[in-house]
């Protein structure tokens, strides 16, 4: 029996966001910020872990920990 090695739309994966694992240089913070007011950048998905005011002496320790990104104070909450 012939097998193929050809791929068809019905048994591919699913498209996946992109990841960028980039540093942004200062040259290209305009860009940066363009994207971001256009809503193309999800800047969501960076903040890990929220804190109240009473709880930020935690923050900066969250921050260290395997897999967390970015730890954040809301002071009003």
């Amino acid at each position: 029996m012939a097998t193929s090695t050809a791929t068809s739309r019905t048994n591919r994966q699913p498209a996946r966001p992109a990841t960028i694992r980039a540093a942004v240089l200062p040259r290209h913070w305009p860009l940066a910020i363009q994207l971001i007011a256009a809503g193309r950048v999800n800047l969501d998905i960076l903040v890990t872990r929220k804190f109240t005011l009473a709880q930020s002496e935690e923050a900066p320790k969250a921050g260290k920990q395997p897999g967390q990104l970015k730890a954040v104070v809301y002071p009003g909450r």
